[in-house]
């Protein structure tokens, strides 16, 4: 089981939604997307970035990796 940034145990919608967060940035990285895919990703992935934010389950800035 996962911790947040507060070393609390995450709930089983917190580890879902930040599996869905890494899947999603996962995809952003790949190659063979085409642009309005790759577009859409990255919206989907700073909105869900949001929610991973807010609640404490990891904190980084997508710019930084590149999104």
């Amino acid at each position: 089981m996962s911790n947040d940034l507060l070393g609390h145990d995450l709930t089983e919608v917190e580890e879902e939604i930040l599996a869905s967060y890494n899947n999603l940035k996962d995809l952003v990285c790949r190659d063979d997307l085409s642009p309005c895919m790759i577009s859409n990703l990255r919206f989907a992935t700073a909105a869900l970035a949001q929610v991973v934010t807010d609640l404490g389950l990891e904190y980084e800035h997508l710019h930084d990796l590149g999104l």
